[in-house]
């Protein structure tokens, strides 16, 4: 399944703060680049956390800004991200375009920062997904693999078992959240299942976790 490639800015020594202010001093001093202080500004008042905004300048690519801020957790993780790219003289980007923007911040930044012996690392998400991408750990693919072997189609109870045997994994071992929409695609994509057969898989999937999720939390009281 082709994507949207994600970017993310992490250091070990550097909080958030500091990486938002590195990346401006980068879209300043780098060709192709510029930093939109105002915008910057009013996004980062948007947030409510440290933000900004970069605009990418390049010809070969449409002109578009880029938005940086904190991920979406209560952990300290030292590290920002690019939620959107978002064009500034046309109505969209294709997949196309906005890989080639991020794929293009990402490889000038990490030369910017070895060149200026900054320690951050920019890590770029896979340009396509996979089941074993969004399926992680051992235990948890494993299960999955239990589950698809036999006859998962048929919503006989025994599979029905080992699907609920592979959400329990997922619930108790994977450590992000579980990708249901690419799961749901790529049912239909890697293994050809109906898109009938897979929303039901996908619904079985998404309820289960809820539930666990929420029986993690009961409290009688």
């Amino acid at each position: 399944m082709h994507c949207y490639r994600d970017i993310h800015i992490t250091s070990h020594v550097l909080d958030e703060r500091t990486i938002i202010g590195l990346v401006e001093a980068f879209a300043q001093l780098t060709s192709g680049w510029s930093f939109p202080k105002e915008k910057s500004k009013q996004y980062t008042a948007l947030c409510g956390v440290p933000s900004c905004c970069v605009i990418h300048e390049h010809t070969a690519l449409p002109k578009a800004a880029l938005h940086l801020t904190l991920p979406n957790t209560k952990r300290k993780t030292n590290s920002v991200y690019v939620p959107n790219i978002i064009p500034l003289e046309c109505s969209s980007l294709t997949k196309s375009e906005y890989n080639g923007i991020s794929l293009q911040f990402a490889r000038e930044l990490r030369l910017w920062a070895r060149q200026e012996n900054i320690s951050i690392q920019v890590t770029l998400s896979k340009p396509g997904l996979r089941l074993r991408d969004i399926i992680g750990g051992k235990v948890v693919w494993r299960l999955f693999q239990r589950y698809i072997s036999f006859f998962p189609e048929s919503s006989h109870p025994n599979d029905l078992a080992r699907l609920d045997a592979f959400i329990c994994a997922i619930s108790r071992y994977s450590k992000r959240q579980f990708d249901l929409e690419a799961f749901e695609l790529l049912l239909c994509e890697e293994l050809g299942w109906s898109k009938a057969i897979s929303l039901r898989c996908r619904t079985r999937v998404e309820i289960g976790l809820e539930v666990l999720a929420a029986s993690r939390k009961f409290n009688p009281r």
